[in-house]
């Protein structure tokens, strides 16, 4: 552990902590797995709930049925006996957050995607309305040129001859920040 509390700027951390991540799944770190019994039987638990998953039950089916087979097995028993419905729970609870946690993600990135596509397009009309303007055509040639009615680009051709020296990003850029 280094400390560096002298010579830190503000706003940076005090204390450097390094972490080594485990692969704690069944058949991973046998070493470890042999040395810590709890740590397999968890192990070996978590792989019964994904292969009963694998075989078609839901997560809850499956967790009932691996809670019933490793308390039969010896996996887990006295703490899966005394608090399995708890477990089943938490299994479940985790499970959904997760979920979730996807499902937000997901929608993240449709969103982003959606606003880049939006903004790829608006930059593609902004550099058309400057070449065409720059070539000195009046607003309604250029919209019927471009396809759009006068009245739909009217905000974007305001821009471009307010600010003829921007480039089609820049003009975006303040059209986002508006």
């Amino acid at each position: 552990m280094k400390r560096r509390e002298p010579d830190r700027e503000e706003g940076e951390p005090c204390l450097e902590c390094k972490a080594t991540v485990l692969n704690i799944n069944a058949g991973r770190n046998n070493d470890m797995m042999r040395k810590c019994r709890r740590l397999s039987d968890y192990a070996e638990f978590i792989a019964q709930i994904r292969w009963k998953m694998d075989e078609g039950w839901s997560l809850e089916e499956a967790t009932e049925i691996s809670i019933k087979r490793c308390i039969d097995r010896g996996i887990l028993a006295d703490i899966l006996t005394k608090h399995g419905m708890e477990v089943c729970r938490m299994i479940l609870t985790e499970y959904d957050e997760q979920e979730e946690r996807e499902y937000q993600r997901a929608e993240g990135r449709a969103e982003g995607r959606a606003e880049g596509l939006a903004e790829g397009a608006a930059q593609k009309l902004l550099s058309q309305l400057k070449k065409k303007y720059a070539k000195g055509k009046a607003l309604a040639q250029i919209a019927d040129e471009v396809e759009e009615d006068v009245e739909s680009i009217r905000p974007l051709y305001d821009l471009v001859v307010k600010y003829p020296d921007k480039t089609a990003e820049e003009l975006s850029d303040m059209l986002i920040r508006e």
